[in-house]
């Protein structure tokens, strides 16, 4: 049997790869003969920078910077050699 896992991160608790891993765990112990396939996905909120970065395999970079208020924050952004990825923006290059 084989099973697809592509399942949302559950906001400000686990990334999609920590609930994939989770339910992998589950399938398992009642099916251990099952073969598991997890995709991380993302809706482009919360999440989707940790997910793209998994599957691109690009390189996570913190900065410090300021909100639109100026106050201090820290923002990650993700790149590669053929990718660059800010929050929700992505672009890709030739």
């Amino acid at each position: 049997m084989r099973i697809v896992l592509a399942i949302d991160s559950f906001k400000g608790c686990l990334s999609s790869v920590e609930v994939e891993s989770s339910v992998e765990k589950g399938v398992k112990l009642s099916c251990p003969q099952a073969e598991v396939e997890k995709i991380p996905v993302s809706d482009g909120g919360d999440g989707m920078l940790e997910v793209f970065s998994q599957l691109v395999g690009c390189e996570k970079v913190t900065v410090a910077c300021h909100d639109a208020l100026m106050r201090p924050i820290q923002a990650e952004y993700a790149i590669s050699f053929w990718c660059g990825c800010l929050g929700n923006c992505c672009c890709l290059w030739n």
